[in-house]
C-alpha cells in the first residue's frame, strides 16, 4: 500500500506552493554543525583549508580553482571571489550579473566551489576586509589563493606585493600559483602514476604549509599515486646523514611519506635543474622590503622562471605538523 501511495505521489504534479523541506533541513544541520564546532577546542590536527581564490581572468581562474580543489585535499572549502570595482545602480547590476556568470563558469568546470562577486570602490582597500569578513563563526578564511603575476614589470609586482602584505598582516596564509597554458598542458598530460611533487624546505612555517599542502594533494583522486620529495639546502660541511635522519623523524611524526634529498647550497640554476621534471613544485617565500624572497634567500621571481607549475607559500600563522591529538 505504501509503495502504491509513493508511486502515485511521484507521478502527480505537486502544487507550486508546496515548498521542498530539504533546504530548511540542511540549514538546520549547518546551524547545528557550526554550534558544535564552536564548542570544540581548536587543534592543529583539525586544521582544514578554507580558501578564498581571487581572479578576474576566466582562463587563469579555471587553473587556479582546479589547484584550489587539490589544495583542499577533499576536506576543505573553496570560494571564488571576483571584485567589481565601482559604485551605483549600474555597478550593482553588474555585480549581480558577474556572480551569475561566475557560478555558471564553476558549474561547467564541475568543481565544488562557491561563487561570490563583491562590489567595492577600490579593490586593494576592500581585499583585507573581504578576507576578514568572509565566513561565519569558526568557518572563516584561512588561506587566500592568487595567480602569480604574469607581467614581470616592477610596478605590477609592487602592487601584487602590497596585496599579499595586507593579507599576511591579518594572519591569513597566502598561496600564489604560477602556471601558464604551456606549463598546465604539460601537467595535465602526465599520467597519474608518474606524478611527483617537489617541496623545497627551509624549516619555517611557510615550508610546513607547503609540505602539508603536498600531502593534501595526495588525498585527491588526481594525485593519489603521486610521490613527494622533500628537498633542502645544507652547508658543504654539514653531516648529511644526520640531517636526513632528522627530516625523516619529522616526517614520521607528521605521518607524511616523502623522500628526503639534501643539496649543498643549491643555486637558482641547480634548483631549476633538480625540479625540472617535477609535476608540481611548492616553495616557501617571504616578503622583505616589498620584494619576494624564496627558499635559501633566493629571488622568487627569477627562480620561478626556471620551474614547472609552481605554488609559492607564505604562512600567515604558525603551522604545527607534529601536534598531538
Amino acid at each position: 500500500i505504501l509503495t502504491g501511495i509513493y508511486q502515485y505521489l511521484r507521478r502527480i504534479d505537486r502544487p507550486q506552493r508546496w515548498a521542498d523541506a530539504s533546504r530548511s533541513f540542511y540549514f538546520q544541520r549547518v546551524k547545528e554543525g557550526i554550534r558544535a564546532m564552536k564548542a570544540e577546542a581548536e587543534n592543529p590536527r583539525s586544521w582544514r583549508p578554507q580558501v578564498l581564490a581571487f581572479s578576474a581572468d576566466p582562463k587563469r581562474r579555471a587553473r587556479l580553482l582546479r589547484f584550489g580543489s587539490w589544495l583542499e585535499g577533499e576536506s576543505g572549502l573553496t570560494a571564488a571571489i571576483q571584485i567589481v570595482v565601482g559604485e551605483g545602480a549600474v555597478k550593482r547590476r553588474e555585480r549581480h550579473a558577474t556572480e551569475l556568470s561566475l557560478r555558471s563558469e564553476i558549474d561547467a568546470l564541475g568543481l565544488d566551489v562557491h561563487a561570490r562577486a563583491v562590489l567595492a570602490p577600490d579593490a586593494m582597500e576592500a581585499l583585507p576586509t573581504i578576507v576578514q569578513a568572509f565566513g561565519l563563526g569558526p568557518l572563516r578564511a584561512n588561506t587566500v589563493l592568487f595567480g602569480w603575476p604574469e607581467e614581470s614589470n616592477e610596478h605590477h609586482l609592487a602592487g601584487y606585493a602590497l596585496a599579499v602584505r595586507e593579507i599576511h598582516r591579518v594572519g591569513v596564509n597566502v598561496v600564489s600559483m604560477l602556471s601558464d597554458e604551456r606549463r598546465w598542458a604539460t601537467l595535465e598530460n602526465l599520467p597519474r602514476n608518474e606524478r611527483f611533487i617537489d617541496v623545497w624546505w627551509q624549516d619555517d612555517d611557510s615550508s610546513r604549509l607547503a609540505l602539508l599542502s603536498a600531502y593534501l594533494f595526495t588525498r585527491t583522486r588526481e594525485w593519489s599515486r603521486a610521490r613527494i620529495r622533500l628537498l633542502t639546502s645544507l652547508p658543504a660541511d654539514a653531516d648529511v646523514p644526520a640531517e636526513q635522519d632528522a627530516l625523516r623523524t619529522m616526517l614520521d611524526a607528521a605521518r607524511i611519506s616523502a623522500e628526503v634529498v639534501c643539496l649543498p647550497n643549491p643555486t637558482i640554476g641547480e634548483i631549476g635543474k633538480t625540479s625540472a621534471l617535477a609535476s608540481f613544485v611548492m616553495i616557501p617565500a617571504a616578503l622583505r622590503q616589498g620584494s619576494f624572497v624564496g627558499p635559501f634567500d633566493l629571488d622568487t621571481s627569477t627562480l620561478l622562471g626556471s620551474l614547472p607549475t609552481t605554488a609559492v607559500f607564505i604562512a600567515g600563522t604558525t603551522v604545527d605538523l607534529t601536534a598531538g591529538p
